[in-house]
């Protein structure tokens, strides 16, 4: 999508070298963005771009707005939708189904673990127990990894159980 839209040589030979390419020109560290840092580095880098005018960011977090309404707002140029909601299975298969690039941040409290994927595909047919297969892009192992969603947004990865916490859906306007 990159190379052949308006982003041409940001795809390099592999997909490490994109997410790095990606972290560093969205000013997020090593240890990768937080739910709001994540948000404010995609605007940066539209903005760096020259391309603020022709995306638009939804936000799908419960404390996307300081007065717990939904909101459409500028912020340097660009869209933002704020849905101020825990994002759950629907969230994530509406916004893939429509193509849309989709990130999520999940989070493991008893681990102490944080951890943020792209959204990869998604399964419209529920499994045996209810949950729905999904795959991510995971940054980490520069792999895709296969897990199971939950209709309210448990992501279960290898037998550990993640939450949903935040989700990220950028569009073309």
């Amino acid at each position: 999508f990159f190379n052949q839209t308006q982003f041409p040589g940001l795809v390099t030979q592999n997909l490490h070298d994109l997410i790095n390419n990606l972290r560093n020109l969205m000013g997020t560290t090593e240890n990768g963005p937080e739910d709001r840092n994540m948000l404010l580095g995609k605007v940066a880098y539209l903005n760096n771009q020259g391309f603020q005018q022709n995306f638009t960011i939804k936000w799908i977090n419960p404390h996307a707005t300081t007065s717990g309404n939904n909101a459409v707002i500028t912020h340097n140029g660009v869209r933002l939708d704020l849905r101020v909601k825990n994002p759950d299975y629907q969230d994530f298969n509406r916004e893939m189904r429509n193509g849309e690039d989709v990130t999520v941040i999940i989070r493991n409290v008893t681990m102490g673990i944080s951890h943020f994927m792209t959204g990869y595909a998604v399964n419209n047919i529920s499994n045996a127990n209810g949950n729905f297969n999904v795959s991510f892009m995971d940054p980490t192992t520069n792999s895709y990894t296969i897990a199971e969603m939950t209709p309210t947004g448990q992501i279960i990865v290898e037998g550990a159980s993640f939450n949903l916490v935040s989700m990220e859906a950028v569009s073309p306007r």
